[in-house]
C-alpha cells in the first residue's frame, strides 16, 4: 500500500492515485478507520415507533443495531446483540417496553442497560459493567 500525502491548501491538492479506489486493503482500511467511526444516517426518527432491528451499513460494516424510542428517555441506538451470548435481540419492528433475549431471558431497557437474568438472584459480582 502507498502512501498518499494531501495538501490541506485546497488549490495544491491533487487528485488520489486509483490504487486508493481499487485496492480491497483501502477499502477495508476505509470501513474500519472512516465508515465505522463516524456518523451515517440510519433513518428519520420518525420512522422509529418503538423497537426497530437494523443493519448498520448492510453488506459493508454489517453491525447489528436497535433503534428504540421511549416516551420519556427519547431516541436510542444500541446493539442488537446479548451481552451474554451474542442472540440478535430483536428481530422485528414493534413495540415493548424492554428487551428480553430469547436465549436465557436476560432483559435490558430501552436504552441497552441489563435489568435482570433467571436464576441469577444470588450469583455474586452480578451483575458486572460488562452486562449492559
Amino acid at each position: 500500500m502507498s502512501i498518499f500525502s494531501i495538501d490541506p491548501v485546497i488549490n495544491r491538492a491533487q487528485t488520489l492515485s486509483s490504487e486508493f479506489y481499487l485496492d480491497e486493503n483501502y477499502f477495508e482500511l476505509s470501513k474500519e478507520k472512516l465508515f465505522s467511526r463516524s456518523w451515517q444516517l440510519i433513518g428519520h426518527r420518525s420512522e422509529i415507533t418503538g423497537l426497530s432491528p437494523k443493519v448498520f451499513l448492510e453488506g459493508f460494516i454489517d453491525e447489528q443495531i436497535l433503534l428504540t424510542l421511549d416516551d420519556a428517555k427519547g431516541l436510542a441506538c444500541i446493539s442488537n446483540v446479548c451481552t451474554h451470548r451474542g442472540k440478535i435481540l430483536v428481530e422485528t419492528d414493534c413495540k415493548a417496553d424492554g428487551i428480553r433475549c430469547g436465549y436465557h431471558g436476560r432483559t435490558f431497557s430501552l436504552d441497552g442497560r441489563f435489568r435482570s437474568m433467571p436464576e441469577f438472584d444470588d450469583a455474586e459480582n452480578f451483575p458486572a459493567k460488562t452486562d449492559d
